[in-house]
């Protein structure tokens, strides 16, 4: 797909978190989790995900030359995200590989589901 992805998901508001970023009100992901990560469970589906500074996220799908997704407010707790939007909930488990990688496993998912391994 080329262009910049649809207004109703646009990303660019994504920042390179700060050195001493301000603190977030809720359980928000640590600082380390901000930012653009992206995860290809396919060669045809890219999983982009913006963690911003203000407790915000972007979840966008881009599939088959179109985009999309949804917005709203994360919390972590401990290794549990929850992704909340006005007309959907995402949660599952987090696993951090290193300061560039992590897993996300969603919540129903089956035994072997190795979930999205998100990279930035």
């Amino acid at each position: 797909m080329s262009g910049p992805a649809p207004a109703a998901y646009d990303v660019s508001d994504v920042a390179t978190p700060p050195a001493d970023p301000a603190p977030v009100v809720g359980a928000s992901a640590p600082a380390s989790l901000t930012g653009l990560w992206i995860a290809k469970p396919s060669n045809e589906v890219t999983v982009q995900l913006a963690l911003l500074n203000d407790g915000g996220f972007v979840w966008t799908v881009l599939s088959d030359g179109s985009a999309t997704g949804f917005r709203g407010t994360y919390q972590m707790d401990g290794s549990r995200m929850v992704l909340s939007a006005p007309d959907k909930q995402l949660a599952g488990n987090v696993a951090v590989a290193g300061a560039n990688n992590f897993n996300f496993v969603a919540d129903g998912s089956e035994a072997n589901d190795a979930g999205l391994a998100f990279t930035r």
